[in-house]
């Protein structure tokens, strides 16, 4: 069981870090078609691009669900300084964000075009400030605690919670 749920739990992280490819949907089209034996044997018109690596840190041995939510913030929004007792990947959709480690693990950045730039991720330390913007994926460990404050344009991410079974209670709306 533990095994399944961690399975589970590793396509939903290649997933959601996969789904920041969707911005550089334009590179991919404009890419010279590869020999399937080249592309891991996907089908013509699919490509899997691997992101840089996130610095490691403590997913729960435990998980008893991944929690998906939409978070919307109007233009200049803030969501004061807030713990995290669970990691947390929020893939940017649209507009801007920006996130200020307080204390705890710091955050990181993967960028959407970092699949063609070869970028690595960015972390933030406490008093370091990240921005993502639309196409990128922001982590938040376990014990992370940040604001959060949206763009001028505002902010939209799908945010994916891995929460453990002894502490799955659904936030108040």
């Amino acid at each position: 069981m533990h095994s399944r749920v961690l399975s589970f739990l590793f396509l939903i992280l290649v997933t959601v870090l996969a789904l920041p490819l969707a911005a550089v949907s334009a590179w991919a089209q404009e890419a010279t078609p590869v020999a399937e034996e080249e592309t891991g044997g996907l089908p013509p018109g699919v490509s899997l691009v691997e992101l840089p690596q996130l610095t490691p840190f403590a997913l729960p041995e435990e998980p008893g669900a991944v929690r998906v939510f939409w978070l919307i913030m109007e233009p200049n929004a803030v969501i004061p300084a807030h713990d995290h007792p669970f990691s947390e990947f929020a893939v940017m959709t649209s507009g801007t964000a920006m996130f200020l480690t307080e204390s705890g693990p710091p955050a990181q950045t993967i960028r959407g075009a970092s699949a063609e730039t070869g970028e690595p991720a960015e972390a933030g330390g406490p008093g370091v400030e990240l921005t993502a913007e639309a196409g990128d994926t922001a982590i938040f460990p376990s014990g992370n605690r940040s604001d959060t404050r949206a763009g001028p344009e505002g902010a939209t991410m799908l945010i994916l919670e891995i929460v453990t079974a002894e502490d799955d209670a659904t936030p108040a709306a």
